[in-house]
């Protein structure tokens, strides 16, 4: 699935007030997703992506959002995901500065929206009222 369907759904969420219209909104999301996608989305959906902590700040996801966003949403969730788990196993020396380079290779790959809602997740501020549903 499009990570850009799943930011319009989180954003779609974040707007509405009632607990029926959110769960409304999220079962329809969870039956679009392959089943391979389900863990990555209701990682991305709570907040907490499946790999925990993945080793950037603030400001690391600050500099990647200084890219020029894509015209056109081509990410899939398992491309994020998958950088996820490279920006994990970045260890040792330089280390900042290869998950820079990683994040800013994602972030140029992301819409504005994109780049919007990655920013939220790795600095634990997603609000859309997900994991109170």
């Amino acid at each position: 699935m499009k990570l850009e369907e799943l930011v319009h759904v989180s954003a779609a969420v974040a707007g509405t007030s009632g607990r029926l219209d959110k769960v409304s909104k999220l079962a329809a999301l969870f039956t679009l997703l392959p089943p391979d996608d389900v863990p990555t989305a209701i990682g991305f959906l709570t907040g907490w992506p499946r790999q925990g902590r993945i080793g950037v700040g603030w400001a690391t996801v600050a500099s990647a959002r200084d890219h020029e966003p894509a015209i056109v949403a081509t990410l899939e969730l398992g491309d994020v995901d998958s950088a996820f788990d490279q920006l994990l196993s970045v260890q040792g020396k330089n280390s900042g500065k290869e998950r820079a380079r990683l994040l800013g290779d994602l972030f140029a790959r992301a819409t504005a929206e994109e780049q919007h809602f990655l920013s939220a997740l790795m600095i634990g501020e997603v609000r859309q009222g997900a994991s109170r549903v």
